[in-house]
């Protein structure tokens, strides 16, 4: 009997400490995911602002205009939701092709599915567009440069994983918001480009983006699960 009830008790304890175990585990594995979902963001922000920190003058002018930095973005651009393109400096050592012909390029940064999946998370991707490709672009089409290059390609990358909003916004130097200009020489009180990125925790993502769920129910998820970074360049 005394061993019996040794048994059960050793079979109790060993049962409440495995489940104790699942449970910190599974939290600390939720925990490390969400962590690594939010570094990832936090880094594509800083790769952001430092290319907007090396933007190059417009190819085809003498002086840097605002849509230089922006362009495309209270419209879908080429089937995407938002969109922010310029042309910024980078050494050829850093260009992904051998056509590059100077230190000029084109980037874009902008939010698309993952893949082809009807429930595939989005992804912040960025298309760096060789300088020798950039000029071919611009002198076949001076005009929507950004929008064509807005597409995901062998030069696109994932730079931010469960992005649920890119949001890019001009602001004055009081930070009051400030509409778009219409064309590149069109006045502007713009003194800050902001860049919004809200991003989802894997867990989280799985819910989020499944074309069943409820939009009640993905507001309530993402209001557990995702957090909203914000990167302010001066344009100035």
């Amino acid at each position: 009997m005394e061993l019996l009830v040794a048994t059960t008790v050793a079979m109790l304890m060993l049962t409440l400490l495995l489940t104790t175990f699942s449970g910190t585990l599974e939290s600390w594995t939720t925990t490390a995911a969400r962590s690594e979902t939010f570094s990832e963001a936090r880094a594509a922000l800083h790769l952001l602002e430092r290319e907007l920190r090396h933007v190059a003058p417009k190819i085809e002018s003498e002086g840097e205009t605002l849509h230089d930095v922006i362009t495309g973005l209270e419209a879908p651009v080429g089937g995407m939701d938002k969109a922010l393109g310029f042309f910024c400096k980078v050494p050829h050592q850093g260009q992904p092709s051998t056509s590059a012909q100077s230190n000029i390029c084109g980037v874009t940064y902008f939010l698309a599915p993952e893949s082809s999946q009807v429930n595939a998370p989005h992804a912040l991707f960025r298309r760096l567009i060789p300088s020798g490709d950039t000029f071919a672009m611009l002198s076949e089409a001076p005009t929507g440069f950004f929008a064509d290059a807005c597409l995901v390609d062998d030069l696109a990358e994932v730079v931010a994983q469960n992005v649920i909003d890119f949001q890019v916004r001009l602001r004055d130097s009081q930070l009051t918001p400030v509409a778009f200009p219409a064309t590149p020489t069109s006045p502007t009180d713009a003194a800050f480009v902001e860049v919004k990125l809200k991003v989802i925790s894997t867990r989280g993502a799985q819910s989020y983006f499944d074309p069943v769920v409820s939009a009640a129910q993905k507001d309530k998820v993402a209001l557990q699960e995702a957090r909203e970074f914000t990167l302010r360049h001066p344009l100035r």
